[in-house]
């Protein structure tokens, strides 16, 4: 079974016309158990570093991933380590990872936004339907808290205002703390007294 035909046994409807002609066009090998349990991103990743064949879409994908890196790791990797740093009150060191993976996740999505019409020309779509969602709110929550906590709210509140920056449309977020996020920054605002 190629990457097409898995995809489309995941969707409970019938592949198009279109999706049925592209599956024709590129029988990739996959290397299933070598790449089982990675996200898309990561396996793509992997498997370019293999040197195995890659679909325009795994291209897109490993192209993103590969530029989330952080200190040589994903972003996704560092969660254990900056709940570490903060428990240990070394808020400074966990500020500073924090933004290194905030700068992460904008790259990331930089790309995303760059690879939508090379998605949009591969699905035959609109580029404006293959745009990045926001970048992850959790690492910009991490960073207010650590920024409340040294006392530091216009920061804060620039932290905040620059995830805002990234989120795109609200209509597109999705999650709870996209609100608790927003809560924040007014919270931060009246401490500071500053009408920002």
């Amino acid at each position: 079974m190629n990457w097409l035909q898995r995809l489309s046994s995941k969707q409970p409807s019938a592949a198009t016309e279109a999706e049925e002609s592209v599956e024709q066009k590129h029988e990739l090998p996959r290397a299933d158990e070598q790449f089982e349990g990675m996200g898309s991103g990561a396996r793509a990743s992997a498997m370019r570093r293999e040197g195995l064949a890659l679909s325009p879409l795994d291209e897109c994908d490993a192209d993103e991933h590969d530029t989330e890196y952080v200190r040589g790791k994903h972003f996704l990797e560092w969660g254990d380590e900056l709940k570490r740093l903060k428990r240990e009150g070394r808020l400074d060191d966990a500020l500073t990872l924090a933004m290194e993976i905030i700068e992460a996740t904008e790259r990331g999505q930089s790309t995303a936004a760059r690879n939508a019409s090379k998605r949009a020309a591969y699905l035959r779509g609109k580029p404006e339907d293959h745009q990045p969602r926001e970048t992850p709110p959790g690492w910009t929550e991490h960073a207010a808290i650590i920024l409340r906590k040294l006392g530091r709210f216009d920061e804060k509140v620039a932290v905040i205002d620059r995830w805002i920056a990234h989120a795109g449309p609200s209509h597109r977020w999705v999650g709870a703390k996209h609100a608790k996020l927003l809560e924040r920054r007014g919270r931060a605002i009246e401490l500071t007294g500053s009408g920002a």
